[in-house]
């Protein structure tokens, strides 16, 4: 019973460092998003990893970053009154896109 009890500090340590592990486990995407038609940056353009709930919003430039699982496939770029395009990430970290 004493082993058992002198374990459990060890597999508590274990599973917080397997957590960081997957925490680290991401990848980094940029890039800014323009309007086709005059090439003025669009702020507030939705950016969903698709399938997902990750995401985020451009800025007042046009500039998103966004931390996205290992594993990710498409990126969502919407916007209203614009046709939303998906994206294969693959190993690209850069996106400069026009809607």
């Amino acid at each position: 019973m004493s082993r058992i009890l002198s374990l459990k500090p060890l597999l508590l340590v274990f599973l917080i460092l397997l957590s960081f592990g997957y925490t680290y486990a991401q990848a980094t995407l940029t890039g800014t998003v323009k309007d086709a038609r005059d090439g003025s940056t669009l702020p507030g353009v939705n950016v969903i990893v698709a399938g997902t709930t990750v995401g985020t919003i451009t800025n007042v430039d046009g500039y998103f970053s966004l931390s996205v699982p290992t594993g990710s496939k498409e990126l969502v770029i919407s916007m209203v009154g614009y046709s939303s395009q998906t994206l294969p990430i693959g190993s690209n970290t850069v996106f400069n896109v026009s809607l």
